[in-house]
């Protein structure tokens, strides 16, 4: 009897495990701030940042912005607290994976993506940091 109810509580665990990763990943609005370093162009730049609110839902968790709209999006992982995915856009050649981790109301990640601009190889990184800021508007 003791190993009927082992099973049935590992297999209770494991089919309802799914139903408690999203409570940690808080969906709602997000400011987030972006760290951008970009290498591999004539002249170097220094590192750009940029803060934007963005608005995480179960259906659209990824951050986007209006400069990738020929980007495809894909979900690579996701687990109780993060999440992984990679871009590739058709028009820029550009290609990258990115990663954020959620503790709480914060969050923190990166971007790091490849291609050429103007015949040149370049390389961009980010890093993502971000505060829960409650319901989307």
């Amino acid at each position: 009897m003791t190993f009927i109810k082992t099973v049935f509580l590992f297999t209770w665990l494991f089919l309802f495990s799914g139903f408690t990763q999203a409570e940690n990943i808080k969906h709602g609005n997000w400011e987030m701030t972006f760290k951008v370093s970009i290498k591999g162009l004539p002249m170097e730049l220094p590192t750009q940042t940029h803060t934007s609110e963005q608005c995480l839902t179960k259906e659209n968790e990824i951050p986007k912005s209006d400069d990738n709209k020929d980007c495809n999006f894909k979900m690579l992982e996701r687990t109780d607290s993060k999440y992984s995915w990679e871009m590739k856009c058709k028009e820029s050649g550009m290609s990258g994976k990115g990663e954020m981790n959620f503790k709480g109301e914060t969050m923190q990640g990166y971007f790091n993506a490849k291609g050429s601009m103007q015949g040149m190889n370049m390389e961009m990184n980010s890093e993502i940091t971000g505060k829960y800021l409650g319901k989307c508007k």
